[in-house]
């Protein structure tokens, strides 16, 4: 905006000027003028000294004075003032063309990126401050030597089989965008950098002008900031790795603790030595029983067993041998009763079976098949064994207690009536 108001001022003082340069700057215009002019002043120079008779010699100076008299406005208003006018514009812009190349020079030293300017042969001939800067040359130590003195190898062999191919063909191929390379200082230390180069034509010579980017800051940081991601990632995976651990054992705890609940549920209803309900169970299950003969009048049955002369048989062949036996009835029973029927040890070598029948003589049979399958049985060292059973029927007027102590009565009563029978009530 400053250099338009500045052209348009110098254009208001000098006007006459650019008129002269806008209507006589064609020089066959001046030419005929010129030409036109001096034969007109010849001509009245001529008329005018027939009107006085004058010597030659005389008439000769005058005619010559008188032709310079006219023929000196034209040459101003034609050449002298164009002339000046060309002069003023040649200054003016010699001056333009000095102050820009001042600035340029400026901003070429004071830019932070190495500019490096190498012929066709790859010699430098010129280089500004930052290239001296990042190489550490002096920019005189650069100037004149060949351009792969900021090298290293390999790099180095291969420019100069580059330049050797191309003075040979003339086959170039110009980086014209950033590309990452190596240089080298002048105390050997290689380094990273970014290099563009384009060419030029100056003065008629191929010049090849190279931007030059130090990037060990940036691949410091990018170095960095990979180091830092692949620690991040290892003590990500690390603390996974120590997450799905810990998730494992968890699940492994859980799964344990859950086997243990099962096992604990399982002991809980029954019982350890024969697998069958144990007691307490049984009597969750007779209450439940109870509960739904007085609401919806069902008839459960209640057929308890006992060993029979079972001290005996601990007394001759052991307690272990008594344990054997009670496992092996639990397991014969089981096999012979039906999926819903209830069984459970109640005590020692007594058991009790909750049976759902219609009516008594249904529950009988089952306590006889019972114990035909006992007394068939052939029990490991001891041999045969029977057993002595009560059956009863679940009334709604029963509680728990007087049910069990009626049962357990008619189990009594077929012991003392000789054992290895049924008896029914």
């Amino acid at each position: 905006m400053g250099d338009g108001n500045e052209e348009q001022e110098r254009d208001k003082k000098i006007p006459s000027e650019r008129r002269v340069s806008r209507r006589q700057r064609s020089p066959v215009r001046i030419f005929l003028i010129l030409s036109a002019s001096v034969l007109l002043s010849g001509i009245v120079a001529q008329q005018t000294l027939r009107l006085f008779a004058l010597p030659t010699e005389e008439a000769i100076v005058l005619n010559l004075a008188l032709q310079i008299f006219l023929l000196l406005p034209i040459f101003h208003l034609f050449f002298f003032r164009i002339l000046v006018h060309y002069i003023v514009e040649f200054g003016r812009s010699t001056a333009d063309l000095q102050d820009n190349a001042a600035r340029l020079a400026a901003i070429v030293d004071t830019v932070f990126d190495g500019i490096v300017v190498i012929d066709e042969r790859g010699i430098i001939r010129d280089a500004n401050p930052a290239t001296a800067k990042i190489f550490g040359f002096a920019v005189a130590e650069m100037i004149g030597q060949k351009v792969n003195l900021l090298m290293p190898e390999p790099y180095r062999s291969q420019h100069d089989r580059y330049l050797a191919n191309y003075l040979r063909t003339g086959e170039t191929k110009i980086i014209g965008i950033g590309r990452e390379l190596i240089g080298q200082r002048k105390n050997g230390e290689i380094f990273p950098i970014e290099l563009a180069v384009t060419e030029m034509y100056l003065h008629g010579e191929r010049k090849f002008v190279g931007t030059i980017l130090d990037i060990s800051k940036r691949k410091e940081a990018e170095e960095l900031l990979r180091r830092t991601n692949e620690a991040l990632e290892q003590r990500v995976q690390q603390r996974t790795s120590e997450l799905a651990k810990m998730n494992l054992d968890l699940s492994s705890e859980i799964a344990e603790r859950k086997l243990i609940e099962k096992k604990l549920e399982l002991q809980a209803r029954t019982d350890d030595l024969t697998g069958v309900c144990n007691r307490r169970q049984f009597d969750v299950a007779l209450e439940m029983e109870l509960e739904r003969v007085r609401r919806y009048h069902s008839t459960p049955l209640l057929i308890m067993f006992d060993i029979d002369h079972f001290k005996q048989i601990n007394d001759v062949y052991g307690h272990q041998q008594g344990d054997a036996i009670l496992k092996e009835l639990a397991r014969l029973v089981s096999q012979e009763i039906r999926v819903n029927d209830i069984f459970a040890r109640w005590g020692g070598e007594e058991f009790i079976l909750i049976v759902f029948e219609n009516d008594l003589d249904g529950a009988r049979l089952i306590a006889e098949k019972l114990k035909a399958a006992i007394e068939g049985h052939a029990f490991p060292r001891v041999g045969h064994i029977t057993c002595s059973f009560g059956v009863t029927a679940c009334g709604a007027e029963d509680d728990a207690s007087a049910l069990m102590s009626r049962v357990d009565k008619l189990m009594y009563l077929a012991k003392e009536r000789g054992r290895n029978r049924v008896e029914v009530q």
